[in-house]
């Protein structure tokens, strides 16, 4: 049995009894103006009733579903003397209707009552409310510099606009009987006819009509007039933001796919490369870049497909579209969580090596340090850069590029009267004995040439042992009294060196700095504030106790 479109498995006793019953109906409605429109809402609404009792267990309607549904629209000769027509206006107090129905109240706009989108009317109806407070409530936030459009537009999309009788029946809290329905549906076509009479009345007297009109009147055609214009308004600005939406969206995604397929770069290091020093093989890094694209570029493709419905007025949802992207976005989101498990585990542990080396007496009470020069990284064509994200990057030296670290040099006091240089390196790995591994892969050392010292620009890693946070940390211990000479260059290495003037480490080279028992102090900063004071009180100290 077809119903409203809709095919449905009933029993043929059944059958038989909806059969007649809509035919009662459609004879005693033969008279009435709206004749086709009751009929097609009625069956719509046993349509959506009997589409209630129909689940996986149970594939037919069976008569007692018939029996019910019937109760609950009202049989024929319960509501057959009540007539049609322009007898409607005689009806007294239809309270007593039977076949009340089940009462539901379902928010929707209202198009009848609408002045911009209905939402006031809508909400106003489900409330019982006079929506003339909800509008002016929503003007009051809108002028106090509130979100009131904001909030409006959302709702407009959001709530369904009553389109059937059954929905604006439900909209008002009343039963969505055969009764009601059929004079919901009259009483639309009685405020039709005589707005049809209005239009050609005025379209006769149009020569003084206007001097005719009251102010009201004349008010109401300035809303409704304002109200068309803002709800042009409004649609255009929506048509023109879903094409925004669109455009960003696609450019977006072209961009990000010419990333992840090694079109973009990371300063001087490319997509490509970074995948190569993280990911243990090939394998894995397809995977990621799978599980990435399924992750950030399904949203960006539903972004761009629901621009385009809003943008060509497009209403229908299609479900297999929602179900798919939802499908692939879960599964990259599965192999993002996989691989990010994967890579995590190989920075489990960490190792470390620590290495001291003996300093040589120096002629004088003063060390000199420097960065070695790096044939390298010198001449104008270097692509070495020192302002590498988190002191990594990338070197090319013509042949191949190579990954490099710059180590953190650091000053700290010395527990003796000797100088004593600590060179500590770490790696990280999926257990100690592979971060260890990893460790001894690294080679950094400090050459000194009776007082001078020369630190390594860069300690060098290789490709075959990925990135796990290899580091170098260099720190050389003075003992009191004792002096460092920081050369310029010092400023690419040094790293956060405590000192009594709490001086930075970009400003601490090309000076003297000589041990305390308070840490480093300056013995030629021009420009440092009360240095030169407060370095003098420290000296006093120190000798007035002997040291």
């Amino acid at each position: 049995m077809n119903l409203s479109g809709i095919v449905f498995h009933i029993e043929e006793d059944a059958y038989e009894v909806l059969s007649n019953y809509l035919n009662t109906i459609k004879s005693y409605f033969r008279d009435s103006d709206g004749r086709d429109e009751i009929m097609a809402d009625i069956e719509s609404r046993i349509a959506e009733l009997l589409s209630e009792k129909i689940n996986t267990g149970k594939q037919a309607v069976l008569m007692s579903d018939v029996n019910e549904v019937i109760a609950q629209m009202g049989k024929p000769e319960d509501f057959a003397g009540e007539g049609t027509g322009s007898e409607k206006k005689e009806e007294g107090a239809a309270a007593e209707t039977p076949g009340e129905g089940r009462r539901r109240r379902r928010v929707f706009r209202d198009p009848d009552g609408k002045i911009i989108g209905g939402v006031c009317s809508g909400i106003g109806s489900y409330f019982d409310i006079d929506p003339l407070w909800l509008r002016l409530g929503w003007v009051a936030v809108t002028l106090l510099g509130g979100a009131g459009i904001l909030i409006y537009i959302i709702m407009w999309i959001v709530i369904p606009e009553a389109r059937t009788t059954a929905e604006k029946l439900e909209m008002r809290g009343e039963p969505v009987n055969v009764n009601n329905i059929r004079k919901n549906i009259e009483e639309e076509m009685e405020h039709l006819k005589r707005k049809m009479k209005d239009i050609e009345k005025d379209a006769k007297n149009f020569g003084n009509s206007f001097k005719k009109k009251h102010a009201p009147e004349a008010a109401d055609k300035l809303v409704d007039f304002s109200t068309s214009v803002f709800g042009s308004i409004i649609r255009a600005i929506g048509k023109f933001l879903a094409f925004m939406l669109i455009v960003v969206c696609a450019v977006i995604m072209v961009l990000f796919i010419s990333s992840l397929f090694g079109f973009g770069d990371f300063g001087d290091i490319s997509i490509n490369e970074l995948s190569d020093l993280l990911f243990v093989n090939t394998s894995q890094s397809d995977l990621a870049l799978l599980g990435i694209l399924l992750f950030i570029g399904v949203p960006l493709l539903m972004l761009i497909y629901g621009g385009a419905r809003a943008l060509f007025g497009i209403k229908g949802k299609n479900r297999i579209v929602s179900l798919t992207s939802s499908g692939f976005w879960v599964a990259g989101l599965l192999i993002i969580i996989f691989i990010g498990y994967n890579v995590a585990n190989d920075f489990s542990e960490q190792s470390k090596v620590r290495n001291e080396q003996a300093l040589a007496p120096a002629g004088c009470d003063t060390f000199y340090l420097r960065v070695r020069p790096d044939p390298r990284l010198e001449g104008e064509d270097s692509r070495f850069s020192h302002h590498v994200e988190d002191g990594y990057g990338f070197m090319d030296d013509g042949e191949m590029k190579l990954f490099y670290g710059i180590p953190r040099v650091d000053i700290q006091q010395s527990n003796d009267s000797l100088f004593h240089l600590v060179v500590t390196t770490y790696a990280r790995g999926a257990d100690k004995k592979a971060a260890l591994e990893r460790v001894k892969k690294i080679s950094y050392e400090v050459a000194q040439t009776d007082s001078l010292l020369e630190f390594k620009p860069l300690f060098e890693i290789d490709k075959a042992d990925k990135w796990r946070m290899q580091e170098v940390r260099v720190v050389l211990y003075v003992p009191r009294g004792k002096t460092v000479f920081l050369a310029k260059n010092m400023k690419e290495v040094i790293h956060d060196i405590e000192n009594v003037t709490d001086t930075y480490d970009e400003e601490m080279v090309n000076r003297r700095w000589i041990m305390t028992g308070e840490g480093l102090a300056c013995l030629d900063c021009e420009g440092i504030e009360d240095h030169r004071k407060k370095w003098k009180q420290i000296h006093s100290e120190d000798t007035s106790e002997g040291r």
